[in-house]
């Protein structure tokens, strides 16, 4: 139900270190939560972030665990919060296991103590992995070595190129994730493979206080993307469909695609072909 990866000195298969139900119980608590998705007074079971630093071996140079969903979403928590809170990965509900419908198996909970700090986006449901080692915010994007596939301007605090934040398709590689998506103008099932929004503007440093995204294609035209619904949907800039580059007369190098859940504020006009640049204010 729960794979932890990175900076291991307990790993207990290969090179991870992978929990069952079973395990979970060995090392679980219970912890009543005023839940801002599900109600107050709830009791969730599950095992302290900092029981799985330590039943892991996180090293002890490591400074944040970050959370990967099964959509690709992810939240950073920094390792210093893991010792000042019983920040928690929960299996457990009222005495019965965490349903798909409701985040599970298993989703992230937090105390009330620490909820100026982590706020009700940091409630992440279908977690399926905890990275441990660097935080994001001090990795170095390298700048690309083949053509450029999406220019990211602004008010960046990691620009790779100058002032910019620039991709090729090497390092769309190292960040994408597949989804399998209904296109409006291209048909329904296709895996198209690309980088989210959320980790494009993480990697670049976007501001925090930045309300929203500037989407520019390569005709002029301009979308604007919410900047409180990158953490919200999964909204990706894709640059293969079916395990193949996107081709020119389909909408690449890059365009943009939207899972199903967003389709209701980002409708079938918002499917950009040929973007070329994100602007972040």
């Amino acid at each position: 139900i729960l794979t932890v990866t990175g900076d291991l000195d307990a790993p207990n298969v290969g090179d991870e270190c992978v929990f069952d139900a079973d395990l979970f119980d060995d090392y679980a608590i219970t912890q009543d939560m005023d839940d801002p998705w599900m109600g107050d007074g709830l009791d969730y079971r599950g095992v302290t972030l900092a029981t799985i630093f330590e039943l892991c071996g996180g090293s002890a140079d490591a400074e944040a665990a970050t959370l990967v969903a099964d959509d690709g979403m992810t939240i950073e928590i920094a390792a210093a919060d893991l010792k000042e809170w019983p920040i928690m990965v929960a299996y457990q509900v009222g005495g019965e296991e965490l349903p798909v419908e409701l985040g599970g198996p298993v989703k992230m909970v937090y105390p009330a103590d620490a909820s100026d700090t982590y706020g009700d986006d940091n409630w992440m449901w279908w977690l399926v992995e905890i990275q441990i080692g660097a935080s994001s915010a001090a990795e170095v994007l390298p700048a690309p070595s083949g053509d450029v596939i999406l220019t990211v301007t602004g008010d960046l605090d990691a620009p790779n190129v100058g002032d910019e934040c620039v991709f090729d398709a090497d390092l769309f590689d190292e960040y994408a994730i597949t989804q399998d998506l209904d296109d409006p103008w291209m048909g329904d099932g296709l895996d198209y493979r690309g980088v989210t929004l959320a980790t494009i503007f993480e990697l670049c440093g976007g501001s925090a206080d930045a309300e929203t995204v500037t989407l520019v294609a390569d005709d002029g035209m301009t979308l604007e993307i919410a900047a409180a619904d990158l953490k919200e949907w999964p909204i990706m800039v894709a640059y293969q469909v079916g395990g193949e580059d996107l081709p020119v007369e389909l909408g690449g190098p890059v365009k943009m695609v939207y899972p199903a859940d967003a389709g209701e504020t980002y409708g079938d006009d918002f499917w950009m072909w040929w973007l070329v640049e994100v602007q972040i204010p």
